[in-house]
């Protein structure tokens, strides 16, 4: 039970209460104290999972913000593995269209933990069936984000799931694959590894 507000409150930005507590890891403010756009809105309820648990049960399931994110998303991207977990327990669990929804660039949530190095976060979500090859509005897929990053355990995980080879050899908006982006930012040993994916198989 909340001591207090509204679990289905608004922001400036169409934030709910739940969705400041994924992306923060701790329960938002009251609405009106400070008031403007992009304040937490909602409850006192905890922090991180603990007030996550305590939102779930009052909020509305697969709500998103004025952007199209939702509580997954704002948790995926900081990186918190232990309220993503939790958001992929929930009672009932999120479909396939909640977990890879897309926000207003095209961009899910397994591609802002990829994005981010988020492992434990990136195995969550893969582990809930989300799409490894999914693309953004620029062309890019979580393995894209990845590579150019040189996040090396989080390729290695999406280069072993599913739709991996398609992610490999997908290229962006500027006609890039992961590797060329891994290799222009330097990381000539993620650029490597991607492309092992798309070698041919040795001759017998």
């Amino acid at each position: 039970m909340l001591p207090h507000g509204d679990a289905r409150a608004r922001d400036g930005r169409g934030a709910t209460p739940l969705m400041w507590a994924a992306d923060r890891a701790r329960a938002a403010r009251n609405p009106g104290e400070g008031g403007g756009r992009g304040r937490d809105p909602g409850a006192r309820a905890g922090g991180g999972a603990a007030a996550v648990e305590a939102l779930l049960a009052a909020s509305a399931p697969g709500a998103v913000d004025d952007a199209g994110r939702g509580a997954l998303a704002y948790a995926a991207r900081r990186g918190h593995a232990d309220v993503v977990c939790r958001l992929l327990r929930r009672a009932p669990p999120p479909d396939a269209a909640e977990v890879d929804a897309r926000d207003e660039a095209g961009r899910c949530a397994l591609a802002a933990a990829a994005d981010g190095g988020h492992a434990a976060v990136v195995d969550a979500l893969l582990g809930a069936g989300a799409d490894a090859a999914a693309a953004d509005d620029g062309g890019r897929a979580p393995l894209h984000w990845a590579a150019g990053r040189g996040h090396g355990a989080v390729v290695d995980a999406l280069l072993a799931a599913p739709g991996a080879a398609a992610a490999a050899a997908a290229r962006d908006a500027t006609g890039r694959t992961p590797a060329d982006l891994a290799r222009d930012a330097g990381h000539g040993d993620v650029a490597v590894r991607v492309e092992s994916l798309l070698a041919p198989d040795p001759a017998p």
